[in-house]
């Protein structure tokens, strides 16, 4: 479990662990490594559990080593907050919905790296969610104008 501890930081928790057990140094707090940190509004585990992404007040997703905490990368491209993050279930694929009214989606390449693959506009106010289908054939986003959009995924 990955919760926001105070503005900038996040903490990563051991869920197997008996209630009432709290072990916060199973994995130091994410470390900026050089990037600036903004205020995390959303997290998501990517499925292997190996990154951690997190969508930020100043509009960058970044992704990290969930067992380091290390920053892996900071991918830019909202204009403002971002307020919700989901990884597809193959884990290629990250999505971002913003107070910009889009969701971009993002794909990690072989060297590392992650490059954006979409911009998928369409609502006329605030994104504030997005998900995945089980299949990754779809994406699904939620946004303060009350409509719900299903996108194909980018291919």
């Amino acid at each position: 479990m990955c919760i926001r501890d105070r503005p900038g930081t996040l903490c990563i928790f051991d869920t197997t662990l008996p209630v009432g057990t709290t072990r916060r140094d199973l994995a130091p707090r994410l470390e900026a490594g050089g990037l600036k940190l903004g205020q995390d509004f959303s997290v998501a585990f990517s499925p292997d559990g190996m990154l951690l992404v997190t969508g930020s007040d100043d509009g960058i997703v970044r992704v990290w080593k969930a067992a380091s905490g290390k920053a892996v990368a900071e991918l830019s491209g909202h204009t403002d907050y971002v307020r919700a993050v989901a990884v597809g279930p193959d884990g290629t694929l990250i999505a971002s919905a913003s107070d910009d009214y889009s969701v971009r989606v993002w794909q990690s390449e072989a060297d590392g790296s992650f490059s954006e693959k979409a911009v998928l506009s369409g609502h006329v106010d605030w994104v504030r969610a997005v998900a995945f289908s089980p299949d990754g054939t779809l994406i699904a986003s939620g946004s303060d104008d009350g409509v719900v959009f299903l996108w194909d995924v980018p291919r």
